[in-house]
């Protein structure tokens, strides 16, 4: 459980000692606030260690916990890229967070950012940087895709068109002759006007990524700026992106 917070550990022994709890009796009990608890319950849930129901949280069955994990593969390489990133961002940047999973570790990461300006079109994107009150957060209208969270729609491309920001980051699922690949039609419209109306486009990929075909064209991969990655990229890999900046987390 490395990665997590003394406050965190607690929430998951309080757990463990007393069953399930509501977000109210975990705030009276650490003394803090509510909407802290919820951030606290956010980070947990999206690393398996918890579950979410109406009111509380309990801990994961073990089927549950395993779905979850898989999930997060190689979460640890995700937590370092998108402390990388943090890193990169100035205070008073704009920023557009798109709806890949890497991109969530990422909103994470700038919870204790100040002065930033962030449009997203993923849900857990919002609920994490809802608990930073020096951020403005700009949430896409569109349909809510279920398995993910993300706003997908042409309510959601179109609204994006409206915004010019210094910085979008976006991932990829697999990386395929010199492109960037997705896993549904309904990303490759949002992700290219996310593209086209950023000053500077960040690639946070994988290592994994590399070596993972995709079947989807989102982009072309020399269309970024800056890769944050885990390990250096493969040479195949390398000779496609020379120039670049790539920034090994």
């Amino acid at each position: 459980m490395t990665g997590l917070s003394p406050r965190q550990l607690r929430i998951l022994d309080a757990l463990r000692q007393d069953g399930p709890l509501s977000v109210h009796a975990l705030a009276e009990s650490f003394a803090v606030t509510e909407q802290t608890v919820r951030h606290d319950v956010h980070v947990l849930e999206a690393e398996g260690h918890l579950v979410r129901f109406h009111g509380g949280v309990r801990l994961p069955s073990p089927d549950t916990k395993s779905i979850d994990q898989r999930r997060l593969i190689n979460s640890d390489a995700r937590r370092r890229i998108a402390r990388a990133v943090a890193i990169s961002v100035e205070s008073g940047h704009s920023l557009f967070l798109s709806h890949a999973p890497m991109v969530i570790a990422i909103a994470q990461a700038l919870v204790q950012h100040r002065g930033l300006r962030v449009v997203t079109n993923n849900l857990h994107v919002a609920t994490t940087l809802s608990c930073n009150a020096d951020c403005e957060l700009i949430v896409t209208p569109g349909r809510v895709r279920g398995v993910d969270g993300a706003i997908v729609g042409n309510a959601a491309i179109d609204f994006i068109g409206q915004f010019k920001v210094d910085v979008c980051v976006i991932g990829t699922f697999g990386i395929t002759d010199g492109t960037l690949g997705g896993r549904s039609s309904e990303e490759v419209g949002l992700t290219r006007m996310i593209v086209a109306h950023s000053r500077a486009v960040w690639l946070a990929a994988e290592f994994g990524s590399f070596s993972r075909p995709a079947s989807l064209e989102l982009s072309a991969l020399n269309d970024f700026d800056v890769m944050f990655t885990d390990r250096a990229p493969p040479p195949s890999i390398e000779q496609l992106i020379a120039g670049r900046c790539v920034v090994v987390a």
